[in-house]
């Protein structure tokens, strides 16, 4: 009968829908210490916000056999979740508070996510060393303990710079469920005094091992059983030989591998060291020794203490729902242990004063600032102009503009059905542009930690008045961001205007719905050194502003407040004109003035030469002239890179990072004779048109911030940029849309097809009344060459063949694979942070996108954003893009910064786009990139530019220097051609 009810249960259980009740703060700090890392009230108190969302549920199902489990994947439910459905399942969440010890990993808050979806209340997170000791934490906070879980990080357990606190958490707690993964693994090894050394066939990361484990037997005496309650069955469910992803250089070794009698501790499963890492590396490490026959230590347990460890990664999305299953077995076992041992249970005080916990709480914008109009400029058939030669009439002579262009848009480019709906997946149906020309507008300059000292600051630029200012009480480009943002508040709806064309003032208000997300708001780039802003820890750098390696004439980032910007929709071939105006002012007066623009640029458009893309003039380059051939110089020589590649490698050795994605840069001079009638041509604009024809890309982009010549430049003392960014990146960085309020349609967009089988259960709390935002990440982490024909071209069988084989050869790539795994997990890990948690997903794993010239391995990452959190705090929570660092970040980002000498990478390696005011956001990285700053003029005849490419890769276990050293001058090919091209054509 037992058997039987306990079988019931389990079916009972495997047909319920879960739910997660995240907690916005989830780190606990000390008033010592500054606010960790995206942390958006700076409370030292957990404060839970329940709610709604819409039911899409990965249910784990358990054999009760034993033998297995498996996932399977829901029915979406178009209908509102009832009520009873969702207690039902918080019901049967487990009633536990953990404690999870961040050790400054990329991984961590995937562990979050996972345990969030398990117990009642998330686990509390906090950095190792956020606290001076065990009791310094344990009398800063007001709850009981349950169980505690050691994050995953680099460096080595016997240092108490990578450690923190955790050994002393688990010499304090002897009778505390403890659960360390990785580097937690391997310091409850060395705290039990195993040896933890260097991988015995050298790192293995992001690759798959199958692990074999003893298993825990059931045994009918009475002693026995209450022993096994106090023993967490670790494995129990899952199958002998299940795959895990490996993340790890050291391992913990015993004496005698399966037995030893003089330790505490006993491992309990292995695998063996025969992944293509090992196998390669193995003769170098082994003198020629069998590198297969080598067994490695993949969990281990405390033999009277409920401490266990794991070497692999539970929460990686390639270990799936094992690792998940496993994670639920330790929660339940704290469960079981809780109960045969209730004093087991940590109690910890809070004596935090209660007025500093609301120091820092966000004010909510009651009612949005801005007012947005948009008007729709009708197509009676006739093709529209097209955006290059809109942009050169408009804008390209502003001092600022900008262009976020899908030069690979197409009129018959993919959308779905639904005409009003702008499909996530679609990268390449709208494209931006403006500059600075409304009432409104206004330039934010960041001058940041990577300028000097003296120039630091954010600098305002009001058009209107036409003064700049600098902004006092704001440190950074981030803050200011995020505080106008919240003073804004929402614009949610846009008002149609129809102009009267029998009257010059004639217009009329009507409801309208767009497709496109982009409702006027903040356009521009945070250049890769925001991190020092967005990296907050313990190992945050030093300020180098004194020693800069800072271009002066680059800010760390800089945007335009768009309040006057036009839309032009690839597939319907269709402009529309959006217009912002202040809602304590739309007067009739002001409405005039947006409806008189609106009619200016409409005659504007109409007037333009009506020529569809294709009729463009193209590549007439002046290749007569004899001009001098351009020379590229390498920041750091080949030699350099190469000295850079073998520091990478012994750094990942050694266990202080999986993957550094490391970058170099090319730069040049140009010069032209200054000549008046070709002035578009020879300015940055005109290499920018060459680079969008030769390498085409969905996220290109064209900014300029004040870029003149230098002789043509006003010096009035106050620190001013001068940059124009030529992008052709086709990679997407993050984008934050609206969920529509089509259930039905939007499961279709989040939650269609799922490019990996496990995803864990998930059932939000978000009312259908409150805003709702969709994220989305795509990182390329995987690039080779297409395949074409002398002439340049993929026509012909064997160059198709031969193309689409090259592109197999990526897919199939361990090391490509594993790279971009490491990536998929770290972009995970941070969006877990702004998201509910359970929601985020990945809905394309490894996918090959080919391009122009080169085809990629992208993969798909989206979450439903957490209500309590805008577009700026995503773009903290997962800046610098992980496909630009390597993982674990910080430390990653802190090796990169001295193998680079301390040279800021500028705009390159950082993200570009816009933060719309509907709460909307589409940034790309920042790659393909050349960066254009105006040159001292050796005469008043000749106009200068400098220009600089940035190009890298990812260094891993796996990478040949040789290699490496090729795929960076392959990534800056297009774009070096293009200048090329730039110079040729303007001699």
């Amino acid at each position: 009968m037992p058997s039987l009810l306990v079988l019931l249960y389990r079916l009972f259980a495997a047909l319920m829908l879960g739910y997660i009740s995240p907690t916005v703060v989830v780190a606990w700090l000390p008033h010592s210490r500054n606010t960790y890392t995206y942390k958006y009230n700076n409370k030292h108190q957990l404060k839970y916000q329940h709610r709604w969302f819409e039911l899409h549920a990965g249910i784990l199902s358990f054999d009760t056999s034993g033998e297995s489990s498996k996932s399977i994947t829901s029915a979406v439910n178009k209908d509102p979740l009832l009520l009873n459905d969702y207690d039902s399942y918080q019901r049967q969440k487990l009633d536990l508070q953990l404690l999870l010890l961040d050790n400054y990993d990329s991984y961590t808050y995937n562990l979050y996510s996972y345990l969030s979806t398990i117990c009642k209340r998330p686990p509390i997170v906090v950095p190792n060393d956020a606290y001076s000791s065990w009791e310094h934490l344990k009398q800063s906070m007001d709850m009981n303990i349950d169980g505690i879980v050691i994050s995953p990080g680099p460096g080595r357990p016997e240092r108490k710079e990578d450690m923190g606190i955790c050994l002393e958490v688990i010499r304090d707690n002897p009778m505390l469920p403890i659960l360390g993964v990785c580097l937690g693994h391997q310091a409850l090894g060395y705290y039990y005094n195993a040896t933890v050394e260097l991988a015995p066939n050298g790192p293995v990361h992001g690759l798959l091992s199958p692990v074999r484990y003893t298993p825990i037997c059931d045994n009918d005496n009475d002693d026995n059983k209450t022993q096994t309650l106090r023993t967490c069955d670790l494995f129990r469910g899952l199958p002998q030989e299940f795959n895990v992803v490996r993340y790890h250089s050291l391992v913990v070794e015993f004496p005698c591998l399966k037995e030893d009698t003089t330790l505490m501790i006993e491992p309990i499963a292995w695998c063996k060291s025969n992944t293509d890492a090992e196998c390669v590396m193995g003769s170098d490490y082994n003198q020629g020794g069998d590198v297969n026959d080598i067994d490695i230590c993949m969990a281990l347990r405390h033999k009277m203490y409920p401490h266990y460890g794991v070497q692999f990664h539970p929460e990686s999305v390639g270990t799936g729902s094992y690792g998940y299953q496993l994670l639920k077995n330790f929660c339940d076992f704290c469960v079981q242990y809780q109960n045969t041992r209730p004093s087991s249970r940590q109690y910890i005080l809070n004596r935090f004063d209660t007025d500093e916990q609301h120091e820092n709480e966000q004010v909510v914008q009651t009612g949005a600032k801005y007012k947005v109009f948009v008007h729709k400029i009708s197509n009676d058939g006739t093709p529209q102009p097209c955006p290059e030669i809109v942009f050169e009439n408009l804008f390209s002579t502003l001092e600022d503009a900008f262009w976020l262009d899908s030069s690979t848009g197409r009129i018959d480019a993919d959308c779905f059905d639904n005409d009003t709906e702008c499909p996530i997946i679609s990268n390449s149906r709208f494209s931006i542009m403006g500059g600075n020309l409304g009432p409104l507008c206004k330039k934010i300059e960041y001058w940041g930690k990577n300028h000097k000292l003296e120039n630091q600051g954010i600098f305002v630029t009001d058009f209107a008045q036409n003064k700049t200012h600098e902004i006092d009480n704001v440190k950074d480009i981030i803050s200011y961001l995020k505080d106008e943002i919240v003073k804004s508040g929402i614009s949610e709806e846009v008002v149609g205007i129809a102009i009267d064309n029998t009257h010059t003032d004639g217009f009329e208000e009507v409801t309208m719905t767009v497709p496109f997300h982009f409702h006027g708001g903040y356009v521009g780039y945070l250049g890769y050194e925001v991190w020092h802003d967005t990296l907050s820890s313990s190992r945050v750098h030093k300020n180098k502003g004194m020693n800069s390696c800072s271009n002066p004439h680059v800010p760390t980032a800089a945007f335009l407040f768009a309040d006057r910007s036009l839309v032009y929709d690839h597939w319907r071939d269709e402009w529309y004109l959006v217009g912002v105006t202040e809602t304590s002012s739309t007067s009739t007066r002001s409405k005039e003035n947006l409806v008189q623009w609106m009619r200016d640029t409409r005659d504007q458009l109409l007037s333009i030469s009506s020529k569809i893309e294709d009729d463009i003039p193209k590549g007439k380059r002046n290749t007569d002239k004899n001009t001098e051939p351009l020379f590229f110089h390498l920041k750091r020589s080949k030699n350099e890179y190469s000295d850079d590649i073998s520091i990478c490698h012994k750094k990942i050795r050694q266990g202080e990072s999986y993957e550094l994605c490391l970058t170099n840069q090319l730069k040049t001079k140009v010069c032209f004779p200054f000549n008046s009638k070709r002035h578009q041509s020879s300015s940055p604009f005109g290499l920018y048109k060459i680079l969008r024809e030769n390498n085409p890309a969905p996220f290109s982009s064209f900014m300029k911030f004040n870029s003149l010549p230098l002789g043509n430049r006003d010096h009035n003392g106050v620190q001013k940029s001068s940059v124009s960014i030529c992008c052709s990146s086709p990679e997407r960085f993050l984008s934050m849309k609206r969920r529509e309020s089509s259930t039905q349609s939007t499961n279709t967009q989040i939650f269609g097809e799922h490019g990996w089988e496990f995803r864990p259960p998930f059932v939000s709390k978000q009312t259908r009344s409150r805003v709702k935002f969709i994220v989305e990440s795509k990182p390329i982490k995987g690039t080779m060459p297409r395949f074409t024909n002398a002439d340049g071209h993929f026509n012909g069988e064997m160059a198709i063949r031969r193309d689409r084989e090259i592109a197999n050869d990526l897919q199939q790539s361990t090391k490509n694979r594993a790279e971009n795994l490491m990536i998929v997990d770290l972009l995970r890990n941070d969006l877990s942070r702004v998201c509910e948690a359970g929601s985020v997903h990945v809905p394309k794993l490894m996918a090959i996108e080919s391009f122009a010239t080169v085809h990629q391995m992208v993969s798909t990452i989206r979450g439903y954003v957490d209500q309590a959190c805008s577009a700026v705090d995503v773009i903290a929570a997962c800046f610098p893009g992980g496909s630009m660092t390597g993982a674990p970040k910080v430390r990653s980002v802190d090796i990169l910064d001295e193998l680079e000498l301390g040279q800021s990478r500028g705009p390159y390696s950082g993200c570009l786009g816009y933060i719309s005011l509907n709460g909307a956001m589409d940034m790309n990285i920042v790659i393909r990139t050349a960066v254009v700053t105006p040159s001292e003029p050796v005469s008043d005849s000749i106009v200068s530019w400098d220009v600089t490419i940035g190009a890298g890769g990812a260094i891993t276990a796996l990478s040949e220097t040789d290699d490496e050293f090729e795929e960076m001058l392959l990534k800056s090919r297009a774009v070096r051609k293009s200048v090329e091209s730039w110079k040729e054509e303007n001699g």
